[in-house]
């Protein structure tokens, strides 16, 4: 893909539909069904806007989901931003997308939707999604 040779490691392959969904208390790492995991980090002046209690629901694209990333001037379609962002076809299906009450607030670590963004002397939880590639 775009002129690179990537080896992976789908573990639990057969078993994802892209239905699943997990809630995320974010304290400590979340193991996905693809053998990926997401991880949150209290950082200043980065990441959402969100207590660190708060828990979270991860999900994956169903279609039509829609995104104003954070400082950008209009909304896209989830399937235009991963497009845009080079994200790689097998991965388009599988990047966790989390959601507060329905709302989309992040795309894993890729960007953080308007209005959920800190503010830079805030204190703000940083989204590190780590696949499985080798």
């Amino acid at each position: 893909f775009h002129g690179r040779l990537y080896l992976l490691s789908f573990r639990g392959g057969s078993n994802f539909t892209g239905e699943q969904h997990d809630s995320w208390a974010m304290q400590q790492p979340l193991r996905l069904i693809d053998g990926s995991h997401l991880m949150a980090q209290e950082i200043v002046g980065e990441g959402l806007f969100l207590e660190s209690e708060q828990a979270v629901t991860i999900r994956y694209r169903q279609g039509g989901e829609r995104c104003k990333p954070a400082g950008r001037g209009h909304s896209n379609s989830l399937k235009k931003l991963l497009l845009e962002h080079l994200i790689e076809p097998w991965w388009r299906d599988r990047v966790p997308l989390i959601f507060l009450d329905q709302q989309l607030i992040a795309v894993a670590d890729l960007w953080v939707c308007e209005n959920w963004q800190v503010q830079p002397e805030e204190i703000g939880i940083k989204i590190h999604w780590h696949d499985n590639s080798l």
